[in-house]
């Protein structure tokens, strides 16, 4: 009966111990979490002070989604063009029917875009163009309020 009683005082230290330590690792992850929030807001403010850049608030999944593939798509650009005509770059031949493939898709996303619009009554400003001279594709009239 003394046995029992040992293993049952045992099992409860043991509980107390598991519990003790799970507390405290729930706070060690709860102020990690915390300082990553942190660092992260300090890196969006740094980013929206820099000149050039925009700030915007997603108001859906598919914002978030395109907004990840700019990104994507932007570093690509950039590894581009810094090796374009390089020894280990790449060729025109390589990269022109990707830009064009890339330009007539961005073309797809803006009429898109403003056939959503306009059918929203959402007010759009039209697009000049793009970076690389390709002018976005004409609409017939602006989206109306």
């Amino acid at each position: 009966m003394a046995e029992t009683g040992n293993k049952k005082v045992q099992t409860e230290a043991v509980r107390a111990d598991e519990a003790a330590f799970s507390k405290t690792e729930r706070h060690r992850m709860a102020e990690q979490r915390k300082q990553d929030y942190e660092k992260r807001k300090e890196r969006k403010i740094s980013l929206a002070q820099e000149a050039g850049s925009r700030v915007l608030r997603p108001q859906c999944a598919d914002t978030h989604r395109v907004l990840n593939l700019l990104e994507y798509v932007d570093r690509g650009r950039t590894v581009i063009t810094q090796n374009f005509m390089s020894s280990v770059g790449f060729g025109a031949k390589e990269i022109t029917p990707l830009l064009e493939n890339w330009n007539n898709a961005l073309g797809e996303l803006y009429n898109a875009g403003m056939a959503i619009c306009e059918k929203a009554g959402v007010p759009t400003d039209r697009l000049r163009g793009w970076k690389n001279g390709v002018d976005a594709p004409a609409t017939d009239s602006k989206a109306k309020k």
